[in-house]
């Protein structure tokens, strides 16, 4: 008798609609209560992965799907880590992982074992969603990137003042260069963001111009523990 075999072949799911590139960007911003919105779908996801020992690693807008009904499903999880399995792509690449612009400072430091890595991503797209801009210049260049090891991001605020001033704090803190600084969990920060109304404005959230230069020469190093 004859024995048949098939090619090897994955199946996917078909998703309807477009990656959030279309909607954010240069010169494009979302509504503070739309981005919201998919701020609180990302972070369900990203709560459901991380409970699962799973972080994403690759979160950006390319990699996030709006659906015509206004769901949120995120994609790619190529660069995926999952803190039970062996990190092959931890032994084997000795360069940072990962898109430039939405990495965290531990990534660019090749730590890869952070679940805060993902929260990082989400600051930064929240960011973007409400101003069109980046915290940190747009660039490639692996010296611009690693800048942001000692340098504080631009305050949203300074590109878009209708900002609320709690937002702004809950970004600014979801995007800190220290992972200890962040929030506990994407669900926290998410929970946070509900009641922003009700939050007391301090000084992060009333910044409006980026820092000195010169203070990032006095910056403390990232500490991580493996």
């Amino acid at each position: 008798y004859y024995t048949f075999r098939t090619r090897q072949y994955v199946v996917l799911e078909r998703i309807d609609g477009d990656d959030m590139r279309k909607r954010i960007g240069i010169n494009k911003r979302i509504p503070l209560l739309d981005a919201c919105d998919l701020v609180y779908q990302i972070g369900d996801v990203l709560t459901h992965i991380h409970e699962r020992s799973i972080i994403h690693l690759d979160l950006k807008p390319e990699n996030i799907m709006i659906t015509p009904d206004n769901h949120i499903k995120i994609i790619d999880f190529g660069l995926a880590n999952r803190s039970d399995f062996h990190d092959l792509m931890d032994e084997d690449f000795r360069a940072p992982h990962g898109t430039p612009y939405y990495i965290s400072p531990e990534q660019v430091l090749g730590f890869r074992r952070e679940p805060k890595s993902d929260q990082y991503s989400l600051g930064v797209i929240f960011y973007e969603m409400l101003t069109s801009h980046l915290p940190y210049k747009r660039s490639k260049k692996l010296s611009h990137v690693r800048k942001r090891l000692k340098t504080d991001p631009v305050p949203p605020r300074y590109y878009n003042p209708e900002i609320p001033p709690q937002v702004q704090q809950i970004i600014l803190r979801a995007i800190s260069r220290h992972p200890d600084d962040r929030y506990e969990s994407v669900a926290a920060m998410c929970s946070e963001l509900r009641k922003y109304e009700k939050l007391a404005v301090n000084e992060m959230g009333l910044v409006m111009k980026p820092s000195n230069w010169l203070l990032s020469l006095f910056a403390s190093p990232i500490v991580l523990s493996r």
